[in-house]
């Protein structure tokens, strides 16, 4: 049986590592903000009822992971003597805020340097054997129901299909009333949401590219596992690959063979991910490393309570931004 993390939320903790210049005034409300097993849309929802802001005056760095213990930093924006009033007020089952200082800069999304983990790993027999470096795959959070084709069909800009797989209620309203203009219907989707899609297929196409490279490897042993996109393949060695794959969109260099063979095999140029009718949601290519070096420490194998016969044990590193813990987890327990 394979590992289980995640069996609940106070099995995975998440702390993020930010650097910000914390001042004695300023118009952004520096907060730390844990949350226990709920999802970031919730609580920006929440807090901006509560603090009496509006939703995009709240910014945080990363949405983190919902079922989990996560502490992070978020800024507000608002005025000192309300937001004030409003943090001693504020109670909730499932979150806490404190309040560390102030600045002059929003908090957005990527400004943190990662995160540090302290995850409780069950339904083991053993310890994982020694393992430094990992494949940088998105892991499956990144391939929700439709995600992928979803933002394929945008970046092709098949609209229209977009509109019948995508099930928004504002996409769908107005299409009710507006049945040939599913622009106009894509466009009253949070561009966001519309963008995660777009950023879904991207990491599809760099996921599927790594695992070629991987397996082009002469004379290396590999490990493939089918996941809900396809095949991943993993080095059984624990080598660095040297190769680089970028994260395709417009403004890069397909870079690599298995980069512009997948391109092909899907009819695309990097330029395809400008999307002139909806302009906030192109996709921009960017880098992404393809190994990671990871220093995990292990703490001492315990009975599983939940699990009977098993053990559980507790793993704590800290990963870069956009790195998945539970795929350097599943790394770490292959063989």
């Amino acid at each position: 049986m394979m590992e289980v993390l995640k069996h609940q939320p106070k099995d995975f903790v998440v702390k993020e590592q930010i650097t910000l210049s914390l001042k004695d005034h300023g118009p952004y409300a520096y907060l730390e903000l844990t949350k226990t097993d709920y999802p970031m849309n919730k609580v920006v929802a929440i807090l901006a009822r509560s603090l009496d802001v509006l939703p995009k005056h709240i910014g945080f760095a990363g949405t983190k992971d919902k079922k989990a213990v996560t502490t992070q930093m978020i800024s507000v924006r608002g005025k000192t003597a309300a937001l004030h009033a409003s943090l001693r007020q504020f109670r909730h089952p499932n979150m806490s805020i404190t309040l560390k200082g102030w600045g002059s800069q929003p908090i957005s999304l990527g400004d943190h340097e990662g995160n540090g983990f302290e995850i409780t790993v069950r339904n083991i027999d053993s310890l994982p054997p020694p393992r430094m470096w990992f494949v940088n795959y998105f892991d499956e959070q990144r391939f929700q129901k439709n995600n992928i084709q979803l933002g394929k069909l945008l970046v092709k800009r098949q609209f229209g299909e977009a509109c019948a797989l995508c099930r928004e209620q504002e996409a769908q309203e107005h299409l009710k009333n507006h049945p040939d203009d599913p622009i106009g219907a894509l466009r009253k989707v949070p561009f966001k949401s519309l963008l995660m899609y777009v950023h879904a297929y991207q990491s599809f196409l760099w996921n599927t590219a790594v695992a070629r490279c991987i397996s082009e490897r002469r004379g290396k042993r590999v490990i493939k596992q089918d996941y809900s996109a396809g095949i991943l393949v993993f080095p059984a060695d624990d080598e660095p690959i040297d190769a680089e794959i970028p994260i395709v969109g417009f403004g890069t260099d397909p870079g690599c063979g298995a980069i512009r063979d997948i391109l092909a095999e899907e009819s695309l140029s990097p330029r395809d991910f400008i999307i002139r009718e909806i302009p906030t949601i192109s996709g921009e290519g960017a880098e992404r490393e393809m190994m990671i070096k990871v220093a995990m420490s292990w703490g001492k194998l315990q009975d599983d309570e939940v699990f009977n016969g098993k053990k559980k044990c507790i793993a704590r590193f800290f990963l870069p931004k956009g790195a998945y813990a539970t795929m350097a987890l599943h790394q770490a327990f292959l063989s």
